[in-house]
């Protein structure tokens, strides 16, 4: 076999592996989102809360969108069809707001889910404002993760006293000379939202009443070879039993998103990597046993 035709055939057998163990899962996983609908390398985000997901789609024009669903309510919608601007990139900015950029220059606003309203932003620099004058008047402020978001560290959106219906106070500040001197005494919220999924550790249901586990990289033998697989599982918290688990074939691994708001269940993504990198699949989810 020529090695091109070996590279091809591996990928194939990825992808095969990831869309198998959707359509062909067990009954305690639900498949949110098929991996065929995901697109621009199938990622995705859980709100805060986990009561929300947004994600990049691909429709039959191979055009790119920002989805929002909103999870117990199982409603789906299309950002560009509510606000008639396209969104070409996304992040929760906390359980309510979505950043949005119109397009790769940026051309900012944010999306309010809890009404769909568009709120509009002033993109200006800091050295052509009172910066001080603008942060002691706002009623939130928006600080980009200098781990997740460097490229955005200069950056800070403000929005000013009842934001949704005065857009002459809400502004996008750049090449601020140093965001953490300047926001010194002042409360702000970091976005993106930091969500605790570490692996190994217990990581507890809102109500309390249950907790996820995530192994990585265990190691097994199948047929007279090793491998390393994923395994996540749900229990109770106050008796440690095991309720229900998910466990990868060989060589797929799990990336946790969190819990979902109601407690039904954890949000999580298979994915392998590959020649041409990490090949993921769909939105699924880890049901707590009724």
């Amino acid at each position: 076999m020529r090695p091109g035709w070996a590279k091809w055939l591996r990928l194939l057998l990825s992808l095969f592996m990831i869309s198998g163990c959707q359509l062909l899962g067990p009954k305690n996983v639900e498949v949110v989102v098929p991996q065929k609908e995901l697109g621009g390398g199938g990622g995705w985000v859980l709100s805060p809360a986990g009561d929300k997901v947004i994600y990049r789609s691909r429709d039959e024009k191979n055009e790119r969108n920002i989805v929002l669903v909103f999870l117990s309510r199982q409603e789906t919608y299309v950002i560009e069809d509510l606000t008639g601007k396209y969104c070409y990139a996304a992040t929760f900015l906390d359980n309510t707001n979505l950043y949005c950029e119109e397009n790769h220059r940026r051309k900012p606003y944010i999306f309010a889910t809890d009404d769909f309203r568009e709120i509009r932003l002033q993109e200006i620099k800091a050295a052509d404002i009172d910066l001080e004058l603008r942060l002691s008047a706002a009623e939130i402020i928006y600080r980009p993760s200098p781990d997740k978001m460097p490229y955005f560290a200069d950056t800070l959106i403000i929005l000013g006293d009842n934001y949704k219906h005065n857009p002459e106070a809400n502004y996008l500040i750049t090449e601020i000379a140093d965001s953490e001197t300047a926001l010194a005494g002042y409360d702000y919220i970091t976005f993106p939202p930091v969500r605790d999924v570490a692996t190994g550790q217990k990581i507890y249901s809102p109500d309390g009443r249950y907790y996820y586990h995530l192994e990585s990289d265990i190691r097994v033998k199948v047929k007279k070879r090793y491998a390393t697989i994923d395994r996540l599982s749900i229990h109770d918290a106050h008796t440690d039993k095991k309720l229900t688990e998910y466990e990868t074939r060989k060589d797929l691994h799990i990336s946790v998103k969190g819990w979902g708001s109601d407690s039904s269940g954890v949000y999580f993504q298979l994915f392998s990597m590959g020649f041409t990198g990490r090949e993921q699949g769909g939105i699924q989810k880890l049901k707590v046993p009724q």
